[in-house]
This record gives structure tokens, C-alpha cells and sequence, in this order.
């Protein structure tokens, strides 16, 4: 995450789909991994705070320190967010990158992975911001598909997608996947649903 851009549309978006789920009781626990490229200055954590419509017992993760570039050091980095019991979203600048060398602007596929197979809860849910390049929607979805296909886990997903962004939500755990799809289904309704919400 990059304060630059703290405020702007996707983080009103990232702050009601966190609302929604909560109000429909589909997240349990939830904590923040910011995931940031640089150092942010004092203020700005609770601001990114309130628009993600968190709670003060909702931890923020990592909030003074940078998002290593290294696998080694991205390995040591995540051991803090495996301990924790409850759901997790990642906040990437970019979204994921399913390429070799990891950069800051992006998690990894083994980051996610490591997240999700390695923490003491197996029931935990993943959301991932992805932001999207401006091209068809089908290019998208296409895209987004082959990103989680090579999770090689066979865990189930849902994504809302919307105009420049999406959110991936991941579990090993398929209730959890289906109970959040549901809830966003419910809110949207109607073909506004199917056309932005898809496992």
C-alpha cells in the first residue's frame, strides 16, 4: 500500500465491502496486512483505519515497517500474520504476481500460499485487493483465474470485481467461501450481482 493514493475511490470500496461482510457477519476476527512500500507518516494509519471501517480491536499488522522485496525475508515477515486466528486482508499495491522475482508492489502466489497453509487456523479467509489493467472484463476474469490456478491448492475463491479493481477472497475452508458470496449477492441483488461477483 502506497499513502500516496490513501483516500482515493478503492479505499472507500476496500472499507465498504469490510462493512458489508462485517454487518452480514461473514468475517470473523479480521486484521490488516497494509503491506507497505514506504514508511507512512504519523496520522496516517488511522486515517487508512476509518476508511477501511476497522475497529480498534482489528490489528494492523506491520504498520512501521516496509514490505520486503526478498522471498527469505517475506518468509520471516509473514510469521507475525500466520499466528493470528482470524481472517487476514492483504493490501498490495498492485495485487499479485504470479513471476519469479517478487516486488514490493505485489504479493506472490507463495506469499498467499504461505498465508493460508502455514497459519493455525485452516478456517481463515484471505481477502486480496487486485488492481486491473484497462481492458475487457472477460480479460480480467481470465486473468485472475490463472493467478489463483497457480495456488495449485484447489482452495475455493470468490472475486467482486468492479471497474479498476477486485476483491479476490480465498480459504481452504469452502463454507466460509459461499457464506461471503452469498452475503454480496444479497447486497447487490439482481444482474449487478452476476455480472460482479463470480467463484
Amino acid at each position: 500500500m502506497n499513502d500516496t493514493f490513501l483516500g482515493d475511490a478503492l479505499d472507500h470500496w476496500k472499507g465498504s465491502l469490510v462493512r458489508i461482510l462485517n454487518d452480514k457477519q461473514t468475517l470473523c476476527d479480521l486484521a490488516v496486512e497494509p503491506m507497505l512500500t514506504k514508511q507512512w507518516p504519523d496520522g496516517n494509519l488511522e486515517i487508512y483505519r476509518k476508511l477501511l471501517n476497522l475497529q480498534q480491536q482489528n490489528k494492523i499488522y506491520h504498520a512501521n515497517s516496509t514490505f520486503p522485496n526478498r522471498k527469505k525475508e517475506r518468509q520471516q515477515y509473514f510469521q507475525d500474520i500466520q499466528h493470528h486466528n482470524g481472517d487476514i486482508f492483504l493490501d498490495p499495491d498492485i495485487g499479485i504476481y504470479t513471476g519469479e522475482r517478487p516486488k514490493k508492489e505485489y504479493i506472490t502466489i507463495s506469499d498467499i500460499a504461505q498465508i493460508l497453509t502455514n497459519g493455525e487456523s485452516h478456517n481463515r479467509v484471505l481477502m486480496i485487493y487486485q488492481h486491473l489493467a484497462r481492458e475487457p472484463v472477460n480479460n480480467h476474469r481470465w486473468r485472475i483465474q490463472n493467478k489463483i490456478g497457480q495456488l495449485n491448492l484447489q482452495a475455493p475463491y470468490c472475486v467482486y470485481q468492479c471497474g479498476q479493481a477486485a476483491m479476490i477472497f480465498v480459504s481452504l475452508n469452502k463454507q466460509r467461501i459461499d457464506a461471503i458470496q452469498e452475503a454480496l449477492i444479497s447486497y447487490l441483488r439482481g444482474s449487478t450481482a452476476e455480472m460482479r461477483i463470480w467463484s
